[in-house]
């Protein structure tokens, strides 16, 4: 569906809120002169897919920038005046202008390269390369042809490269021919050089001595003392000159309407190309300008509720700073309509209402703004506002007048879509008038369920706000210490002008001042007192809620210390009982390596095999009692509770020794219904188990990968190692070590167990078995010997 074009009401709503300031900086981050274009063409939408299409667009640039150094969007030559001079059939394009369209085709393809390599997380962005069209050939036959300085090269035809080299023949007879006529005339010329005038060769001649030099004279220079005369004896070589510069340019004519009709056959992609190039580009300057202020997707709402988190005016955010702009937190459509805001001048209650306005605009016109994501904003049909003087000169409109023709286009056009925003409803009038006026105005916008915020000085609005159903008080904080304001608005709260307060910090005398509260009379006196009351208890608890929110932090800090001042303590107890054990296990290794090399000596000095298995032991025996300490220093590991069992498990019924599904969970007598085969029991809670079809409880464990120790391989007396159920790299591992014992054991022959099975684990270890020198052969075992399940090693010497 087409965006919604905005009603004069809503163009001055517009103005009021400063939409167009608001454009004009995200404007600034446009990089070509179509982003710019379609910046200002930014429309006002209401439609929800569309505008969730604009901001998650946004949001995947504003991700992209924060990966990306460099999005090839840039400055090119705006080529739409070319592309409509070229309408005429006879019209052709100059070699600058052929140049400008390579330039924008240039940026198209590296465009299209950059969006086509974007992965999923960006996929509303990579969309717009499937109809950026980069037509290369065209950019290359306009690169081959054109130099970058704007000249057709040579070689653009044949006819136009011999047309020049008749032309660089001739002006070199040219040149040659006047330089004998400059010697002729040395003593008439001013200087020793040829220069060119009207495209035409000619001698500099002093102006006295213009008469001895029969030619041409083609002007003179600047202080009259030069005549730039063209001899008679070169206008033949110049005249042919002149015609060969005639034909050549016939022939770039030529050369340009072809690669005209070219740049025509494609006009069509090229308009469309330069509207794609212009949404990438106000994409990119949205995101840009959100970097800028912070800003982040909200939310749309699904209801007719805004809330507000932590919003923030962006024009005060780029004037002063983010940090020196004080959130915004409000709540509008939530058990009412019509949201009355009062609070001293200068409090922020305009600042507060534009904000609202002009956030809901910057959403509905697809920017993201500066409040917190969790911010959620209906889609209006229109903002329609009344803010500020609205006096009229032209059409003879007092300031009053002005705001109530202003507020009878309101009422004639909100609806329950509509957001209206009123400043100061009911001024400018008499108080009482004023306030009755306002009262109509906000009753008649709540009874239409119309979402309105109002400012007002009016003290009558705030009991009528109170009273009124559909309606809510709000007011902006002050400060009753330093009697400033602090720019946080406060749900729920009337609040007061605090005019009094304020006359007294400026100075205006007190009995000014009293007499002044005398005549406010008794009634509205008591009413100011009591909101003065209410508003000093609450800064009261504000400030006790400050001061515990403050213990409870230094509280939680102080807890974190302690907890991480014990866990410090462990560690540091851990890793000196680990130093320990670490610097024992240091002690085997070094005692291993000397009971190695005695067992070397000992083999080299033909011991005894039982020297060697008595040297062998005492070995094993180190590394028991090593593997026992660290064992020892090894925090204890906390075993897992075992899962419960939920409708729909598998379960294991002991007693029945098989499996069932379980259909319902254990009642009071602690039966539970199961099923097993075809066939409904119920059985004992305390006889089900969960677990899987595949693995009963009891079951042998799933092989896993694991370490096996030198003394698992030595605990028997046979000369062989078992590695069924091992994975293939730790069968392998298992092997190696083996290998190593058997030959330190002085075994000649062993057997490796690996079973038959499907004979992957079998393949594996003939493949590492093979070409290791400790291994003179091999074989599969025989009958009787584990058949191919085994495979006997003969060792090397």
């Amino acid at each position: 569906m087409e965006n919604q074009t905005p009603q004069p009401l809503s163009n001055t709503s517009s103005e009021q809120l400063e939409l167009a300031r608001v454009l004009a900086q995200v404007g600034q981050f446009t990089r070509t002169p179509y982003g710019s274009e379609k910046i200002a063409q930014l429309k006002f939408s209401s439609e929800r897919a569309q505008v969730e299409q604009w901001l998650d667009e946004v949001a995947e640039m504003q991700g992209l920038l924060e990966s990306e150094d460099f999005i090839p969007l840039y400055e090119v030559p705006d080529v739409r005046p070319h592309l409509e001079a070229i309408r005429p059939e006879n019209a052709f394009l100059e070699p600058r202008q052929l140049l400008d369209i390579r330039q924008n085709l240039e940026m198209f393809s590296e465009l299209k390269r950059f969006l086509n390599r974007l992965d999923e997380n960006t996929s509303r962005l990579r969309k717009y390369s499937e109809h950026l069209h980069t037509h290369r050939h065209l950019s290359h036959q306009i690169e081959k042809t054109i130099e970058s300085s704007a000249d057709v090269r040579d070689d653009a035809s044949p006819e136009l490269r011999k047309i020049r080299r008749q032309i660089g023949g001739l002006e070199a007879q040219l040149r040659r021919l006047l330089q004998k006529l400059q010697k002729r005339y040395a003593e008439y010329a001013q200087e020793d050089i040829v220069t060119l005038r009207d495209g035409r060769m000619v001698l500099g001649i002093k102006h006295q001595w213009i008469n001895r030099v029969n030619g041409i004279v083609h002007g003179t220079s600047a202080t009259g003392a030069t005549v730039f005369i063209e001899p008679m004896e070169t206008l033949p070589l110049s005249n042919q000159i002149q015609g060969l510069r005639i034909e050549e340019r016939s022939e770039i004519i030529r050369i340009l309407r072809f690669l005209t009709d070219l740049v025509r056959q494609v006009r069509e992609d090229l308009w469309y190309g330069i509207d794609l190039v212009g949404t990438l580009d106000s994409i990119y300057a949205r995101a840009r300008y959100a970097g800028e202020i912070q800003a982040s997707r909200p939310k749309l709402a699904p209801s007719r509720v805004l809330r507000l988190k932590e919003a923030r005016h962006p024009l005060l955010i780029s004037k002063v700073g983010r940090e020196k702009v004080t959130p915004l937190e409000v709540t509008l459509g939530d058990g009412f309509t019509t949201l009355v805001v009062t609070g001293p001048n200068a409090g922020g209650k305009t600042v507060a209402l534009k904000t609202i306005g002009l956030l809901a605009l910057m959403v509905q016109h697809g920017l993201l703004v500066p409040a917190h994501p969790d911010s959620e904003f209906p889609l209006y049909s229109e903002v329609l506002t009344d803010i500020g003087d609205r006096q009229s000169l032209e059409q003879d409109l007092s300031t009053f007048s002005a705001h109530i023709v202003r507020l009878r286009d309101i009422l004639a056009a909100a609806t329950a879509s509509s957001l209206v925003l009123l400043d100061e409803v009911g001024t400018g009038t008499d108080p009482k008038e004023g306030a009755a006026l306002a009262m109509a105005i906000l009753h008649a916008l709540t009874r239409q369920q119309v979402p309105t915020v109002a400012t007002t000085h009016h003290g009558e609005l705030k009991a009528f706000a109170h009273l009124e159903p559909g309606m809510e008080n709000a007011s902006m904080e002050f400060d009753l210490h330093s009697l400033q304001p602090t720019y946080r608005l406060r749900m729920g709260i009337p609040g007061s002008s605090y005019a009094f307060e304020i006359a007294r910090r400026y100075g205006l005398p007190e009995a000014v001042i009293e007499q002044a509260r005398a005549y406010l009379g008794e009634e509205a006196q008591a009413l100011e007192k009591l909101t003065l009351q209410l508003e000093k208890q609450i800064q009261q608890l504000e400030q006790q809620r400050r001061e515990l929110s403050i213990k409870l932090s230094e509280a939680e800090a102080n807890r974190k210390l302690y907890l991480e001042r014990l866990e410090a303590l462990k560690r540091e107890k851990q890793a000196r009982r680990r130093q320990a054990a670490e610097e024992a296990a240091q002690l085997v290794q070094e005692a291993r390596a000397q009971i190695e090399h005695l067992v070397a000596d000992i083999r080299q000095s033909q011991a005894s095999s039982q020297a060697i298995k008595k040297a062998h032991k005492a070995l094993q025996h180190l590394e028991r009692t090593a593997r026992e300490v660290l064992q020892e220093t090894a925090p204890p590991a906390t075993p897992k509770p075992p899962a419960e069992p939920r409708v729909g498990d598998t379960v294991w019924i002991e007693g029945l020794n098989n499996f069932g599904e379980l259909l319902s969970l254990p009642d009071e007598k602690g039966k539970a219904l199961v099923l097993v085969g075809n066939v409904k029991l119920n059985v004992d809670a305390e006889k089900i188990r969960l677990t899987s079809p595949d693995k009963p409880p009891g079951s042998a464990p799933t092989p896993t990968r694991r370490r096996v120790q030198v003394d698992e391989l030595d605990a028997g007396v046979l000369p062989e190692v078992d590695v069924r159920g091992l994975d293939s790299e730790t069968a392998l591992e298992a092997v190696d070590q083996f290998l190593d014992r058997a030959l330190q054991q002085g075994w000649k022959e062993v057997r490796i167990i690996h079973g038959k099975g499907t004979g992957t684990l079998r393949r594996r270890i003939h493949q590492f078995l093979t070409g290791d020198k400790r291994v003179a052969a091999k074989r599969l075992g025989k009958w009787g010997e584990g058949d191919t399940g085994v495979t006997v090693v003969t060792l090397s010497e």
